[in-house]
């Protein structure tokens, strides 16, 4: 198995994961995370229905991609505790 960060976070299975319930929990999670930022930060941020689109759409973006690099080192800690 490949022990990069970069095969955790750009592959579209759940092989290059050492515990796949990392992704089948904090998927979800995140994208209700980012996506309640991003309803928080849009209506103050933007001034028309793009840009809230706009915004709620790069909140969810960073939020994933963010928690998924926080899941994909704490998934390689396991591998090189263990």
């Amino acid at each position: 198995m490949d022990d990069t960060l970069r095969s955790r976070l750009f592959r579209t299975d759940v092989k290059a994961w050492n515990n796949a319930w990392y992704l089948y929990i904090g998927a979800p999670l995140l994208a209700a995370l980012g996506s309640t930022i991003g309803v928080l930060w849009g209506v103050p941020l933007a001034s028309t229905f793009l840009g809230e689109v706009l915004v709620l759409g790069s909140c969810v973006g960073v939020t994933m991609y963010t928690g998924f690099t926080i899941l994909a080192v704490i998934d390689r800690r396991g591998t090189v505790d263990s």
